[in-house]
């Protein structure tokens, strides 16, 4: 099994949190609730298995970069 190791300055990793967390906010999910989500309601439906496929591996891949950054 072949690994690849790439490295990401903090600005790209802050803009990559950006951009994944704009996603997130107008998801699918937030369309038909008709109100915008924060951070903490898109951590509580992932907890509850409430997101669709596609939105949990934007989840996932934001829980990695702020776990990257430190946060």
């Amino acid at each position: 099994m072949k690994f690849k190791v790439q490295s990401y300055s903090n600005a790209e990793l802050e803009d990559r949190r950006r951009q994944l967390t704009e996603d997130l906010v107008s998801s699918e999910y937030a369309a038909i609730e008709g109100a915008p989500l924060t951070l903490r309601d898109i951590r509580d439906l992932a907890s509850l298995g409430l997101l669709s496929e596609a939105e949990r591996k934007i989840y996932d891949e934001l829980r990695r970069v702020e776990l990257l950054l430190g946060e």
